[in-house]
């Protein structure tokens, strides 16, 4: 992880590069319907991962706030109109990036749009990036401070985003439940159990296309949807219910929560107007399988689903020989081209030092 004594010397008048990788996170309470700028209509919580994650480095010198965009080492220009969408918006908060070119480039270790939070941490790595800019020129020392503003500015850029800042469970929502907690950045859970700090997240790829229906749509398809006033209370009251299943270490508890809620959330896509479906038929062979294994074994493995169609196990990690052992005998055939991806829950980004 960064030194958090390191003093930062770079000038803004200098060249310089940075880089950070940052995580994807899998929330276990769903957030899905929004207002204003990027605000959540009810809290979530997630689980910060680390093998799925984003790696982007920034190169900035003086100039008139240009900004190009490689996406693995390519030129991606539907993405670029996005990014410099957003630097234009924090240039509003901080008139540095206004006198800065920045050539960014940036690669995922993971499928881009099959519904593992690649915005999240995407513009999460971003995020931590202008920040770093932002405090070399300020020749200011990594604080407290900067976490916070890392994951405001992320959520400028994505929602989930900004939960993908710190480790190994966050929050991004305003809640009576949780002291400190905002609508406008993520927040470590308070008190969570450690067998919740080694928790596994398995990936199975079952499709690698990019997604049919965008998150922002989907998003935007809330605000007029009929349910939309009763999930919003669900998701309240299954945040209540998980913080009480991770402080007490309950996996049963959590997982019931964590399998409600990825049903909510497709419930909620299938009964949009339009209505729409993300999940493909193998997230559903995964999911009955699953429902067989855990029946016979009364192993404590639970699923969720972000916004896509591959799906995520999740299992404490005493669980893992025999939970591994057979999701490769016979979750495998269901995967594309065998693709999975074996994660765990991390403690957050990193900054690599060149």
């Amino acid at each position: 992880m960064v030194n958090t004594q390191k003093q930062l010397q770079k000038n803004k008048s200098e060249n310089g590069v940075v880089v950070w990788k940052s995580p994807s996170n899998i929330a276990i309470v769903k957030y899905w319907g929004k207002h204003g700028e990027q605000l959540p209509a009810n809290p979530s919580l997630s689980l910060t991962l680390s093998v799925a994650h984003t790696t982007t480095e920034v190169a900035y010198k003086p100039g008139d706030g240009k900004v190009t965009f490689y996406f693995e080492g390519k030129p991606n220009q539907s993405f670029a109109s996005r990014v410099r969408k957003y630097i234009a918006r924090l240039a509003q908060d901080k008139k540095l990036l206004s006198g800065l070119d920045l050539e960014i480039r940036s690669q995922n270790s993971f499928p881009h749009s099959a519904g593992i939070a690649s915005s999240a941490s995407a513009m999460s790595a971003l995020a931590l990036c202008i920040g770093s800019i932002v405090y070399e020129d300020e020749n200011k020392e990594i604080d407290k401070g900067f976490w916070k503003m890392a994951s405001y500015n992320a959520r400028l850029g994505s929602g989930s985003a900004s939960r993908s800042i710190r480790g190994p469970v966050m929050i991004w929502g305003e809640s009576d439940e949780v002291p400190g907690s905002s609508d406008r950045f993520a927040i470590k859970a308070p008190s969570i159990d450690p067998v919740f700090d080694t928790y596994r997240d398995t990936i199975l790829i079952v499709d690698q296309e990019e997604k049919q229906v965008k998150s922002s749509v989907g998003h935007a398809l809330m605000h007029n949807h009929p349910y939309a006033k009763k999930r919003f209370s669900r998701a309240r009251k299954h945040l209540h219910e998980l913080l009480i299943a991770m402080q007490t270490g309950d996996v049963r508890l959590f997982g019931k929560i964590a399998e409600a809620e990825a049903l909510d959330l497709h419930g909620m896509m299938m009964t949009s107007t339009p209505p729409y479906v993300l999940m493909k038929p193998n997230t559903l062979s995964v999911i009955n399988a699953l429902y067989e294994f855990r029946a016979n074994t009364d192993l404590p493995v639970y699923m969720t689903l972000d916004a896509g169609p591959n799906v995520h196990l999740l299992y404490p990690e005493d669980a893992a020989p025999r939970v591994e052992e057979w999701i490769d005998a016979e979750l495998k055939q269901y995967c594309i081209e065998g693709r999975m991806i074996y994660d765990h829950v991390g403690r957050g980004p990193e900054r690599i030092e060149l």
